[in-house]
């Protein structure tokens, strides 16, 4: 979860470039070349006022891909062990889950992002399944970040396939951004899809966890429900309780849930997909509520699939920061399709990320503009192997 926060700065840390870790199975060239980081400029009449459209984002990943997915940023209003801005986001090189570890990036302007000294990603990496949607918040009593995120727990079946278990999430924390504790499991949900944890510090001091619960369809649900979970510590978390929640016509599948101070509101950014259509055609909504329990949505995406060639194929789970000012800056993830599938030949999808700077009045003009017309994008999804219900990102 995005948050600002005030932090002390503890000097300057230059950015390195990190060796990649070892690659288990080379990637594909053409599809690695296929996402350029060329800058993308929506022309529309309608874009985000103030804004200069989407822009490319690069990031040098532990797997050499630079493709990566679920962006999750923390904002200090001084540096916070060098750096006023800190991003979770997993590598995702054309949908291979092997790869999908927490990985950490800093950044002065939201911009341009690199890895500290002295941080080695990914931050964490597991046998039983792969690791997705992190979300981070910055914890003031004890001046540390906390990580969260997602294990999809599988195991093998019948004939090697593998067979998925149940959903965790996980809590490791720290005071440097470079050493990190023990993962410690805080949540469970057995034989079920359970996705994107985003976890909100409340008012009162509390903490929520907002999830999107897909039972046992996954990717390929016809209908979820968000839930949300409640703790006083961010460690202990009470049973899930659906809210009230519906985009017309879509099915909620990632998000990111924040308080606005400013506006004493509830924000959420919603990667939401057509019914019957699948998670890979997902666009990005937004939500607002004065309770986290009662939500408005409305009727115009942030921005659609295939609204601009990066995310042809889908603008998945995204992230923010609104400021006092009400100036906002939006951090998306997402896909497009390199090479469509075949009956003899898998499909190939790249994912990438970008940023818009814009304004929160602006933002809600936008999505309540019903004449924008935007072109949906509900493209068959290339390839099996990324629509697998146990190969979810």
């Amino acid at each position: 979860m995005l948050a600002l926060a005030a932090g002390t700065a503890i000097g300057a840390s230059a950015f390195t470039a990190c060796a990649a870790d070892e690659v288990v199975a080379p990637l594909p060239k053409a599809a690695i070349e296929a996402a350029p980081l060329e800058r993308i400029i929506t022309a529309s009449a309608s874009s985000i006022a103030a804004a200069a459209g989407p822009a490319s984002l690069g990031f040098s990943t532990y797997d050499g891909s630079g493709q990566v997915v679920h962006p999750d940023v923390v904002v200090f209003d001084e540096p916070w062990n060098g750096h006023k801005m800190w991003n979770a986001i997993t590598p995702y090189p054309n949908s291979a889950t092997q790869f999908e570890n927490p990985s950490l990036f800093a950044s002065e302007d939201g911009d341009t992002w690199g890895i500290p000294e002295g941080v080695l990603n990914p931050l964490s990496r597991t046998k039983r399944g792969y690791l997705s949607d992190p979300d981070m918040l910055f914890e003031p009593k004890s001046g540390q970040m906390w990580l969260y995120y997602r294990e999809v727990h599988n195991v093998l079946m019948r004939k090697g396939v593998s067979g998925h278990l149940a959903d965790h999430v996980f809590l490791t924390t720290s005071s440097d951004a470079i050493h990190w504790s023990t993962p410690r499991q805080v949540v469970s949900d057995s034989g079920r899809f359970v996705v994107s944890p985003s976890i909100v510090r409340t008012p009162d001091g509390n903490m929520s966890m907002y999830q999107i619960d897909a039972g046992r369809g996954g990717c390929s649900a016809l209908t979820t429900r968000l839930t949300r979970r409640l703790s006083t510590n961010g460690l202990d978390w009470s049973a899930p309780a659906a809210v009230s929640f519906t985009q017309a016509g879509y099915v909620p599948w990632h998000l990111d849930v924040q308080y606005i101070p400013s506006r004493s509101e509830y924000w959420a950014l919603v990667a939401a997909y057509p019914a019957a259509s699948g998670c890979m055609t997902t666009s990005l909504f937004l939500a607002t509520s004065s309770n986290g329990v009662n939500w408005t949505t409305y009727p115009t995406p942030v921005l659609a699939a295939g609204e601009i060639p990066q995310f042809g194929l889908a603008v998945y789970r995204s992230t923010f920061a609104m400021a006092a000012n009400d100036s906002l800056t939006i951090w998306y993830s997402g896909a497009k399709t390199v090479r469509l599938g075949t009956k003899k030949r898998a499909g190939v999808v790249a994912w990438t990320a970008a940023v818009s700077h814009t304004t929160g009045t602006a933002l809600l003009t936008r999505v309540n503009d019903k004449t924008r017309g935007i072109k949906l994008s509900v493209a068959t999804t290339p390839g099996t192997a990324v629509t697998s219900a146990n190969n979810v990102p």
